[in-house]
């Protein structure tokens, strides 16, 4: 399981955070998590986005250096009526946030 430590862990390139409304769909431009200063240097944004009740969710969407795809970590410890967990899974087919691949939770 991911953490508020694990997420502030990461030294990398923080592109503009993101919020949208709810029942928005997250944007699919992720640009940032795709350049080639990403491939190499890495990158991270961030996109929140309300539960129902308005709580927020965040989503941590990360580019880590040297490595395919991305590394997703969502924070719920603010939902009030949710798991109120950090959850981390490795997409390493994702080719846009629109299109993550197959993504797999901790091992």
């Amino acid at each position: 399981m991911a953490s508020r430590e694990a997420a502030q862990a990461a030294d990398l390139q923080q592109s503009p955070a993101i919020t949208v409304g709810q029942g928005e769909l997250a944007p699919t431009s992720s640009s940032c998590l795709f350049s080639d200063a990403a491939e190499e240097d890495g990158a991270e944004l961030v996109v929140t986005q309300p539960t129902t009740e308005g709580d927020p969710i965040r989503t941590h969407y990360r580019r880590l250096p040297g490595q395919p795809g991305l590394e997703v970590l969502v924070d719920s410890t603010d939902d009030k009526f949710g798991s109120g967990t950090w959850e981390r899974q490795s997409c390493p087919e994702a080719t846009s946030l629109a299109d993550l691949g197959t993504c797999h939770g901790p091992s």
